[in-house]
């Protein structure tokens, strides 16, 4: 199968970047859904994208070739778009993302090792055909682990509690515009839980974006008084 058919970065989606772009500091990008779709995104730098597609978690040999393609030391990089773009054009709103699991893979600087993954590991600079075999298991059990990781966390839906009282706390802003000072660190343990977006408890996914609302509020108060 050529994979080319499933960028959605494309000549159709195409854009014309307004600086030279390398390639050395690609990124790859993954955003997992409880559906068992991952979005793979092959990432230039902060604006620009070289690959965009969606493919099941569980198809292990289309995400193993889509590696293959984009995760070479000197990736193809045949044309740019924006994430945005990429994705309207499978009728996919960006704003959408926000209820995805999203984690990445950078290019790793230490000796003989290729990319730094969030699997637990590194993959080294060995064939790259190998390390996309491993990219595709990974995937899969990395959403595995979430998913249970979620269960754990769930405790028979014991954990709303908690979640209510940590709502609680960062409502308790009244007019300070500093509160987000007070309650960083419990924002920044709720940050480490982002797997919750996969919970199969409507209730508590309910509950992590309200949480992710409350805590984008309070850090565009607290920096539009410190400017």
């Amino acid at each position: 199968m050529d994979v080319r058919k499933l960028n959605l970065v494309n000549k159709n989606t195409r854009v014309q970047p307004n600086y030279d772009i390398g390639k050395s500091e690609t990124s790859i990008r993954l955003y997992f859904n409880r559906n068992g779709e991952v979005l793979i995104i092959g990432q230039v730098d902060n604006n620009y994208i070289y690959w965009a597609s969606f493919t099941k978690i569980a198809d292990r040999e289309i995400n193993k070739a889509i590696f293959t393609y984009i995760g070479g030391e000197l990736p193809q990089v045949e044309m740019v778009s924006n994430e945005s773009k990429a994705l309207a054009s499978a009728h996919f709103p960006y704003e959408a993302l926000d209820t995805w699991y999203r984690t990445e893979l950078w290019r790793a600087s230490e000796y003989n090792m290729a990319w730094q993954t969030p699997f637990g590991h590194y993959y080294g600079k060995q064939e790259l055909e190998l390390t996309a075999g491993y990219f595709a298991r990974d995937i899969s059990i990395h959403f595995d682990d979430l998913l249970e990781r979620c269960r754990f966390r769930e405790a028979g839906g014991a954990y709303e509690a908690v979640l209510d009282y940590c709502l609680e706390e960062l409502k308790r802003d009244g007019e300070d515009v500093y509160h987000y000072v007070q309650v960083e660190e419990l924002i920044g343990i709720l940050q480490q839980e982002h797997y919750l977006i996969l919970s199969e408890r409507e209730q508590i996914r309910e509950k992590y974006f309200l949480f992710r609302k409350e805590a984008g509020r309070l850090y565009n108060q607290y920096q539009t008084a410190i400017r």
